[in-house]
C-alpha cells in the first residue's frame, strides 16, 4: 500500500533528505521514514535490516538471567566497585599506566556480561512458549501486517518484491529460495478465485527468524486493502509449535490483524488478511488445523 502521508522531521523523526544511504536504511526498517524513500535496490536491505532486529528481539524477549548468575555479577560489580571520579579525557591520562591497569577490571567485566549475555540469549533458542513468546509473536505479527499491507497495490515495492506472477512460475522460484516446495503452493485455489481473489504474486521475503522465507499474494478485485498474503517460512524446528494446531497472533494495534500460524512438514506458514471470511476460507484451502490456540 502506498504510503502517501507526508512525512514531517522532528527531533525523533530527522529529515531523509539530511541522511546517508545506511542511515536512511535503518530509519525505514524501523518505520521512522516512508519505504517510498527507499530506492529498488535497497529494498533487501531494508528487508534485512527488520528480519535482524526482530530475531534478535525474538531469542532475547523471554530470556531472564538465572538466579545465580544474577547473583554472581552483582557481587562481581560490589567488589570492584569505586567512589566515581570525573576526570578529563586527555593523552597524558590515557596513556598512563594506572589508567589502563584501573580500566582493565571493568573490561574483564564487560567482556564477562558479554558473555553471560551470548549464554542467556543462546539458551532461550530452545524451549519456552511457541513462537519466542508473547514479545515474539508480537515482532512476528508486526512485520507481517505491515509487509502485507505494504503490498496491496502495485507499486514500486511490489515489482520489486513479487518476481513470480503467472501461478505456475511460483514453483522455480520457491526451489531456489527453500529446498522443496511448500505443500501449501500445491494446492488448489478455486475457492479464493470464487470469493473475488485473484493471484497477484510470489517473491523473497525477509519473516523474522532464521528460515529463509517467501511471501505468496492475491489481491481482492473489489477492495485492495482486503488483500490476503501467505508467508511461507522454512521450520527452524526450535519453536515449540505443535503441528496439530493452528496459532492466532495478538493483535499489535487497536484492530484485530488475524494473523494465523500453523506447521507443516517443515515450513511455518503465517496468513493475513483484513478480511475474515478470506482467512476461514483460506485455512481450509492451505490445509491449516482447525484447532486454534490464541497467543497471549
Amino acid at each position: 500500500m502506498t504510503d502517501d502521508r507526508t512525512f514531517q522531521p522532528d527531533h525523533e523523526h530527522p529529515d531523509p533528505e539530511s541522511m546517508t544511504r545506511s542511515e536512511l536504511i535503518r530509519a525505514a526498517a524501523d518505520g521512522e521514514v516512508p519505504m517510498d524513500r527507499i530506492g529498488g535496490d535497497d529494498l533487501a536491505r531494508v528487508e534485512f535490516e527488520r528480519s535482524l532486529r526482530a530475531a534478535v528481539n525474538r531469542v532475547s524477549g523471554e530470556a531472564a538471567a538465572p538466579d545465580e548468575l544474577r547473583a554472581s555479577i552483582q557481587r562481581m560489580f560490589t567488589e570492584h566497585s569505586e567512589p566515581a571520579i570525573v576526570e578529563p579525557i586527555g593523552g597524558g591520562d590515557t596513556r598512563s599506566p594506572s589508567f589502563w591497569n584501573r580500566s582493565a577490571r571493568w573490561l574483564g567485566v564487560a567482556a564477562v556480561l558479554a558473555l553471560c549475555a551470548t549464554v542467556i540469549v543462546m539458551s532461550s533458542r530452545s524451549g519456552g512458549s511457541p513462537f519466542g513468546g508473547h514479545q515474539g509473536a508480537i515482532q512476528a505479527a508486526s512485520f507481517i501486517k505491515r509487509e502485507a499491507d505494504s503490498c496491496t497495490e502495485i507499486n514500486n515495492h511490489f515489482n520489486a518484491k513479487f518476481r513470480a506472477r503467472p501461478l505456475e512460475e511460483t514453483r522455480h522460484l520457491a526451489l531456489s529460495i527453500f529446498a522443496k516446495t511448500p505443500d501449501a503452493m500445491l494446492r488448489a485455489d478455486d475457492a479464493l478465485t470464487s470469493l473475488g481473489y485473484r493471484f497477484a504474486g510470489f517473491g523473497k521475503c525477509a519473516v523474522p527468524g532464521p528460515g529463509r522465507s517467501g511471501h505468496l499474494i492475491y489481491h481482492y478485485t473489489s477492495s485492495p486493502a482486503d488483500a490476503l498474503s501467505l508467508f511461507i517460512q522454512e521450520d527452524p524446528e526450535s519453536m515449540n509449535i505443535d503441528s496439530d494446531h493452528c496459532y492466532r497472533f495478538p493483535v499489535v494495534d487497536t484492530t484485530d490483524n488475524r494473523v494465523v500460524a500453523w506447521r507443516e512438514n517443515g515450513f511455518i506458514y503465517y496468513l493475513y488478511s483484513h478480511n475474515a471470511e478470506a482467512i476461514a476460507a483460506a485455512r481450509t484451502i492451505f490445509h491449516a488445523p482447525q484447532r486454534e490456540i490464541t497467543l497471549r
